[in-house]
């Protein structure tokens, strides 16, 4: 075989982007889980987002031509995510977070799934969800069949709406054409740049699904516990909440309603956060929003109690109220 048809052959086809920002202790278990994929046609490109510990040195110990490092200061998640999209050689990016894994037939799955559907823009994969304390769960996807499925999303946010996110920063493929058309990753948003973006593909491009679950997801925040460090990173000024609503101007026709209830669900989310960090007055304002996007509902109604209450009796309705939630999905889900 003449060296030509060799670097053909070996050409990768997905570049794989790690965004990298202190996960020292994390970041050569991320990596190894790219090495040990079936599937080998891949370049990965770490950013280095301004680290100052020692994860860029434990990406430069592992010897594999196919890695990359980028460098830029300090600049958020989205900005990195970005410039590691922009250098890619391939027609198609699979996102991972640096404390994030896959699961050696990840890479060969989400392939056969862009073969499968080639006119779609974006390729998900359902995953697991693991927390600080120990233990998981498998992410809770309502409206899509049980067992094992691939298919093509017809309405995201009426999915969406009900279920966990069914798009994650570490199970997802895009197809660079897409990605850049809406503008890459939001800068300047500290929570939920990741949901806007999945919203923007969702209202321009077609969504292939596969629910076979070969990546893990290593949440931040305890279901069960407040994480101050989750708390910080809420920002009063809600870039994503005006973005949601410019899209209702331009999303197609059939999926106004359930943008309105992903729209409610943003706001009903803001309000938890509000609510854990003390701040009633701003959770009762969110769910008035929430109210006007997507009606009453009960969850609606115990958080709004919530607000009125004295902080122990409202900490014992916060319990509550996460409790009648999971309920009301696992609900959903039979």
């Amino acid at each position: 075989m003449s060296t030509v048809k060799q670097k053909q052959q070996n050409r990768p086809v997905i570049s794989v982007v790690i965004p990298l920002f202190n996960q020292e202790d994390l970041i050569a278990n991320t990596i190894k889980s790219v090495i040990s994929q079936s599937f080998s046609k891949w370049e990965l490109i770490v950013v280095d987002d301004g680290s100052t510990d020692m994860g860029v040195d434990k990406v430069r110990a592992i010897q594999d031509s196919r890695i990359k490092i980028l460098h830029q200061t300090n600049q958020g998640v989205s900005a990195a995510r970005n410039l590691g999209v922009k250098a890619s050689v391939t027609d198609l990016i699979a996102l991972l977070d640096a404390d994030d894994f896959w699961k050696p037939g990840y890479l060969e799955n989400m392939w056969q799934l862009t073969q499968k559907y080639p006119d779609c823009g974006v390729y998900g994969a359902k995953y697991i969800i693991t927390y600080p304390e120990g233990g998981g769960k498998e992410a809770l996807l309502n409206g899509i069949p049980q067992g094992l499925w691939h298919g093509i999303i017809d309405d995201y946010f009426a999915l969406a709406a009900i279920s966990d996110p069914p798009l994650h920063s570490s199970s997802i493929v895009v197809k660079k054409e897409a990605i850049t058309a809406i503008g890459g990753f939001p800068l300047g948003v500290v929570r939920g740049e990741d949901l806007l973006t999945w919203a923007k593909l969702a209202c321009r491009y077609q969504i292939a699904y596969s629910t076979n679950i070969l990546s893990t997801y290593n949440s931040p925040t305890s279901p069960k516990v407040v994480n101050p460090r989750f708390a910080v990173k809420h920002s009063h000024q809600d870039i994503v909440g005006q973005e949601l609503y410019k899209l209702k101007e331009s999303a197609p026709q059939h999926l106004l309603p359930s943008l309105s209830l992903y729209i409610a669900l943003w706001h009903r989310m803001r309000a938890s956060i509000y609510i854990d960090m003390g701040l009633h007055q701003e959770a009762l304002k969110e769910l008035i929003t929430a109210y006007k996007f997507g009606g009453f509902s009960v969850r609606i109604f115990i958080l709004a109690m919530i607000t009125l209450m004295p902080p122990i009796l409202a900490k014992k309705l916060r319990k509550a109220s996460r409790y009648i939630a999971d309920l009301k999905r696992t609900h959903h889900n039979s």
